[in-house]
């Protein structure tokens, strides 16, 4: 199926995302960090990336922006945000 990075800080999200995306049959790279999730995505290149917005190093509207600024395929990823960030007042 897809390779899918999974950049997410909260160990308990990032095991219960990993086993449904491993359970639907695709590949999981998984990050703690942004920067370690940039670095990730420019060697990978994977089909798709989950970003949580809130990191410890640098938020993911930061993360996504270095990646869009980069050249060739890491600009097209697909990004996806993947946070906990859901009440109005984060939209």
């Amino acid at each position: 199926m897809a390779t899918i990075l999974l950049v997410e800080d909260t160990p308990a999200n990032r095991a219960l995302a990993t086993k449904l995306l491993r359970a639907a049959g695709h590949e999981v790279l998984s990050a703690e960090t942004a920067a370690d999730g940039i670095a990730l995505a420019r060697d990978r290149l994977p089909d798709l990336v989950l970003m949580d917005l809130g990191l410890p190093d640098m938020d993911g509207w930061q993360a996504l922006s270095e990646l869009r600024s980069d050249q060739g395929a890491v600009a097209r990823l697909r990004i996806v945000a993947f946070t906990a960030h859901a009440m109005v007042g984060d939209r």
